[in-house]
This record gives structure tokens, sequence and C-alpha cells, in this order.
């Protein structure tokens, strides 16, 4: 709806909850959802930092598929912000998690196909598949 002032304070009382109650699975997804908050406001730092962390959380309790929705999310704020490479890595690192699963990777593929397809242009366009 839009509402995003909203949503970043019932998402910080979420994360506080989880964090006092020891959730680390809800820990992650919440800032997940925090950074994706902070992206929709285009605050490309605070997303950054958020997705990092969750990634960090996902990472640490072995949680593949977070950490390959945290890795393509990413790779999109970095896209968006101009760090082609950086963001190729990120995808890069997506495909791998989900490889090690046997997830899907085609939207990973599809974002490096499309990062490959673009050269130098299009840097800092918002990469959605």
């Amino acid at each position: 709806l839009g509402q995003y002032g909203e949503a970043l304070r019932h998402c910080e009382h979420a994360l506080e909850l989880h964090r006092e109650s020891g959730s680390r699975t809800g820990a992650a997804d919440t800032l997940d959802s925090i950074a994706f908050v902070y992206e929709q406001l285009g605050d490309t730092e605070q997303a950054l930092a958020h997705y990092l962390e969750a990634l960090d959380i996902y990472r640490n309790i072995g949680d593949p598929d977070g950490e390959s929705r945290g890795l393509i999310m990413l790779g999109d704020v970095q896209f968006a912000a101009g760090q082609r490479s950086a963001a190729e890595h990120s995808w890069q690192q997506a495909a791998a998690a989900l490889s090690r699963v046997g997830g899907d990777t085609a939207q990973v593929r599809e974002r490096l196909g499309k990062l490959a397809a673009a050269g130098t242009t299009g840097a800092g366009t918002a990469m959605s598949a």
C-alpha cells in the first residue's frame, strides 16, 4: 500500500521480538523485509546493510534457500546502485547456493544473462525477473 514508514515500524518491532525469542530465522526474514522497505524508500545504504545482516544469519544457520533469496535481492540493489561487479558476484553466489540444494537457478541465470547482455550500459537500472 506504499505505507513504508508503518511497515518499517512493524518490522523493527518484529525484529526485536524475534531477537528476544532467539528466532534467528525470524530475525533474518525480518531483516530481509526491512531491507526491502529501505529499497522501496530509495535508501540504498540501509537496504544493503540489512540484506547483508540477513545474509550473514542465513549462512550461519545453514539456510541455503534464505541465503539464495538474500543474495538475489542484494544483487538487485547492488545493480540498481551501479555496483555491477558486486551484483554479478552476489548473483553467482546465489546460483551456487541454489545448485547445492537442487534449486531452480533460472531467475539468477536470467539476471546474469541480462547483465552480460547489457555490457557497460544499463548500470543503475532496476533488474527484476
